[in-house]
């Protein structure tokens, strides 16, 4: 009876063992998307009490709070959704290598999942197109090859084909800049509506490199046509069906949106070598009222921005710093914004529903909250200004002594856009 007992009592400890074994290192941890929940909130949080107030201070800290949540994450055994996650919050604490060992094995599949890891893989890849640009184009190739274009993809590949074809610029290779990107829209169906043809209007400056101003402006007026054309079919048949209906009528406004990106990029390319636009120009801060026509015999850098905008707040300390670079020269920086209804960034919550006197207010405390030194104009048309081709913030517009505009970038190219000043200042 005894030994009986003994033997139940050790089957019994085994059992619990092997289920033990069984169950792993990561018993008892949470999932990468439980983590992730946690990480944004407490970002969140972050974000209210200490500012954050560029890119770098949010990276860093979200760096922090991931790495306090990452050793209580489920790592094994995951299904692919949650895998693509813990790739995400890989890259978020620089354990690049181990993100891009992830985001390979999911790439073998042929799912959605296999998509966005590949376009998980390429993004990381980013960084090494100067060390080898034919291993980036082969790999945006087998991501081609692997998947077909969809209305669900609605991006493409727009930014790493932005930045491959920005690379060949900079090198000197407009010709290849300019391929790169008919690849890509080459690759495209124009039944899906992807942002991939904005390239066309983003690649103004290789063109103008090889004097083919004319050849893109007629290209995108092609593909302008071709979208209005598509949006009026479809709005003249729209599913009976509610829910289908709701879906045809997102996909619609893409077309309608795409139509209009490229009348900016036209806007752009009509306006780059040419006389710069004036504005009408409401109310200044940090200087007396100023126009283009006056500010004649400087270099001028307009900087569009808003408040709500992160990535402009993010670039603040370049304009700073190009703001003290060249204060005793021929040099005016011009921040240019438009009544948004709203105020943020300025130390406190999000105001909104304000009334454009309630907005003027508050913008002494947003300027000395952020240190902003350099000049700044509320204009009538907004800070996505038609007249320029403005579709995304932060830009900046480089305009030399006799106002022609020489330069559209983005104000944390600080050296490309010191190397074009210096250049102008000396003409």
């Amino acid at each position: 009876m005894k030994k009986s007992l003994f033997l139940i009592i050790l089957i019994s400890v085994l059992l619990i063992t092997t289920s033990a074994c069984k169950s792993g290192p990561d018993k008892g941890k949470i999932l990468p998307s439980e983590a992730m929940t946690k990480i944004r909130k407490e970002l969140s949080e972050k974000r209210k009490t200490e500012g954050l107030k560029t890119y770098e201070l949010y990276a860093a800290a979200r760096k922090d709070i991931t790495e306090n949540e990452f050793d209580g994450i489920q790592k094994a055994d995951l299904p692919d959704d949650e895998n693509l996650i813990l790739a995400q919050m890989m890259v978020w604490i620089e354990k690049k290598e181990d993100a891009i060992k992830l985001y390979k094995e999911l790439f073998k599949g042929d799912d959605i999942h296999a998509r966005q890891a590949g376009k998980g893989l390429i993004d990381l890849i980013i960084p090494e197109v100067k060390d080898d640009p034919d291993g980036y184009e082969n790999l945006i190739a087998e991501y081609r090859k692997k998947f077909s274009p969809s209305p669900e993809d609605t991006f493409g590949l727009y930014g790493p084909v932005a930045v491959l074809s920005r690379y060949y610029n900079e090198k000197g290779d407009p010709e290849n800049a300019i391929r790169v990107v008919k690849d890509e829209i080459d690759f495209l169906n124009t039944e899906a509506p992807y942002f991939s043809y904005r390239l066309l209007g983003g690649r103004y400056q290789a063109y103008l490199d090889l004097g083919r101003k004319e050849e893109i402006i007629g290209l995108l007026n092609e593909y302008k046509s071709e979208f209005d054309g598509i949006a009026a079919e479809r709005n003249k048949n729209i599913p009976e069906d509610e829910k289908e209906a709701k879906e045809y009528s997102r996909t619609t406004k893409s077309f309608v949106s795409l139509s209009r990106a490229i009348q900016s990029g036209l806007s752009r390319i009509k306006v780059i070598n040419a006389q710069a636009p004036g504005f009408n120009f409401t109310h200044f801060f940090n200087t007396e009222p100023v126009t283009l026509e006056g500010l004649r015999g400087k270099v001028v850098l307009i900087d569009f921005w808003s408040t709500w905008c992160g990535p402009c707040i993010g670039t603040f300390p370049e304009l700073r710093d190009l703001q003290e670079k060249y204060k005793d020269k021929d040099f005016f920086i011009l921040g240019v914004t438009g009544f948004q209804g709203n105020v943020t960034n300025h130390g406190k919550d999000r105001i909104t529903d304000l009334s454009q006197k309630e907005e003027l207010a508050l913008m002494p405390e947003f300027f000395k909250y952020q240190n902003v030194t350099w000049p700044i104009a509320f204009s009538v048309r907004s800070c996505f200004d038609v007249e320029y081709g403005i579709t995304g913030i932060p830009t900046s517009v480089i305009i030399d002594k006799k106002g022609i505009v020489r330069l559209f970038t983005h104000p944390a190219n600080k050296n490309e856009i010191t190397k074009l000043i210096d250049k102008l200042l000396d003409e």
